[in-house]
C-alpha cells in the first residue's frame, strides 16, 4: 500500500534537535502591494525569534528583481534581528528557480559540513509568477506561506504547495497568530 498524506504525522522535534530552517522570501515587485513583504518581514522576525528559543538553525534566501540573494547564511538563529530584517527591500520581477536553486547549493553544501541536519524548507511568496520552481531536492519538508489574498488570487501557491507535497497556509492567518503589531514594525 503507497504512503498517503494521512499516514503522516507532524511532529515537533525536541528544543536544540540541530533543525536549519531555510527560508525564501519572495522580494518581488507584487510583495509590495497591499503590505505583503511586511507581513512576510514580520512573521521572519516572529520567527527567528522562536528559532532562537529552540535553538534551531536558520538560512534566509531573499529573491526579487534578477536574482536570488543569500541574506543569512545557514547559523544558529541569534536573539537580535530587527536591524537586517528591516532593511531587506523589494521590487523587481520574481527569479523563484533561482531561489531553489541557491537553496539546494547552499543546503547541499551545509549538508557535507553538518551531518543529519534536519532541513525545514519555508516559501514565503504570493506565487505570482509562472513556472513552478522544482521542489528542493536538499529540504526534508517544505511549507508554503500563500501571500496572494488580492481580490483576484490565482491559486499557484496551493499548486506549488501540491507540487511539492508541501503543506500551504494562507499568510493573513498567520500574520494574525504572531499579530499586527510585529507585521507593522518591520
Amino acid at each position: 500500500m503507497p504512503l498517503e498524506r494521512k499516514h503522516l504525522r507532524l511532529r515537533a522535534l525536541p528544543a536544540g534537535s540541530g533543525v536549519l530552517n531555510c527560508v525564501l522570501l519572495d522580494c518581488s515587485a507584487s510583495m509590495l502591494q497591499g503590505s505583503r513583504l511586511a507581513l512576510a518581514k514580520g512573521l521572519l522576525l516572529e520567527w527567528t525569534a522562536q528559532f532562537y528559543r529552540r535553538r534551531e538553525y536558520l538560512a534566509v534566501i531573499g529573491f526579487g528583481g534578477e536574482q536570488a540573494n543569500l541574506l543569512q547564511a545557514p547559523l544558529k538563529a541569534v536573539a537580535f534581528n530587527t536591524t537586517w530584517i528591516a532593511e531587506i527591500a523589494g521590487g523587481g520581477a520574481t527569479p523563484a528557480g533561482s531561489a531553489v536553486a541557491l537553496a539546494d547549493a547552499v543546503l547541499a553544501k551545509r549538508r557535507r559540513s553538518v551531518r543529519g541536519q534536519h532541513v525545514v524548507l519555508w516559501l514565503l511568496t504570493d506565487a505570482r509568477f509562472d513556472e513552478i520552481p522544482p521542489r528542493p531536492r536538499q529540504a526534508d519538508v517544505c511549507m508554503v506561506v500563500d501571500f496572494d489574498d488580492g481580490a483576484l488570487t490565482l491559486g499557484r501557491a496551493a499548486r506549488i504547495a501540491q507540487a511539492w507535497g508541501a503543506q500551504c497556509w494562507p499568510a493573513i492567518e498567520l500574520g494574525r497568530v504572531v499579530g499586527t503589531d510585529t507585521c507593522t514594525q518591520v
